[in-house]
């Protein structure tokens, strides 16, 4: 889902085509997802056909045609309600995370709010399943122990990262100061 509003956020800042919208996810989001170019184009035919973005064919000089895809107005929307949106799924850090703490800082939001309050979700979870009481070890062979504990380390890790990321932001440049939920005052309208 984070890749889908990572491109349409890039079609929001000008319109491209295919290849040129490979490149730039690459360039600006390379280091959090991996990219193949079909995903790319199945994505790009996903948003036209849910009226996101809006697909038309363009040619430039004596090249072939293109098909060059822009952001609809809803898509410009959709954007919006993602940032807003948070991670709502309850599960730890993950690649929309990021994603979105890249667009985020680019429109100039205030990327520490969401880093604490994500840092405070994960403590939260962190506490949940420390006090959990143990799984019967009789039952599965331990799974349910080992379940607990695997999500009490990943919970760890996360909470570890935030805090790296919370240190790097403390020399974030002084326009990021807008917070998330002022970027868009019209709500999203399907998506």
């Amino acid at each position: 889902m984070g890749l889908r509003f990572a491109l349409l956020a890039l079609l929001a800042r000008a319109p491209m085509h295919g290849y040129a919208a490979h490149r730039a996810l690459e360039e600006n989001f390379g280091d959090v997802v991996d990219l193949n170019y079909g995903r790319v184009y199945q994505v790009l035919r996903s948003l036209e056909e849910d009226g996101l973005a809006i697909g038309e064919e363009r040619r430039e000089g004596r090249r072939p045609a293109r098909r060059v895809y822009a952001a609809s107005s809803r898509g410009r929307e959709a954007v919006d309600a993602w940032l807003r949106a948070g991670d709502a799924r309850g599960e730890p850090l993950s690649e929309e995370f990021f994603l979105r703490l890249i667009v985020g800082r680019e429109r100039g939001l205030d990327s520490r709010a969401w880093v604490e309050a994500e840092r405070a979700r994960l403590a939260g979870l962190l506490r949940l399943a420390g006090d959990a009481p143990a799984g019967d070890s009789r039952a599965a062979s331990g799974i349910a122990d080992l379940v607990a504990s695997w999500r009490r380390l990943r919970a760890r890790a996360d909470l570890a990262v935030l805090d790296e990321c919370l240190g790097m932001l403390r020399g974030a440049a002084p326009g990021d100061a807008r917070s998330p939920s002022s970027t868009a005052s019209r709500p999203a309208s399907g998506g």
